[in-house]
């Protein structure tokens, strides 16, 4: 197909996702499927994905 760009997240170390609101972060759930940690904020359906302190780190949005 004209247009696709290939993927990999094999050569990435994580996955780092500040959003301000998301719905379903399908970025989140294809890092967490390849074993990627994830460092995301709390919002949307998020925290459903990452184990804060397990799979990844949550944090609140806007606290830096």
């Amino acid at each position: 197909m004209c247009g696709i760009v290939g993927f990999s997240w094999n050569n990435k170390n994580l996955l780092v996702l500040p959003s301000l609101s998301e719905g379903v972060a399908n970025v989140v759930m294809e890092a967490s499927a390849s074993g990627l940690p994830v460092i995301a904020t709390e919002v949307g359906e998020v925290p459903r994905i990452v184990l804060d302190g397990k799979t990844g780190i949550l944090v609140k949005p806007k606290d830096i």
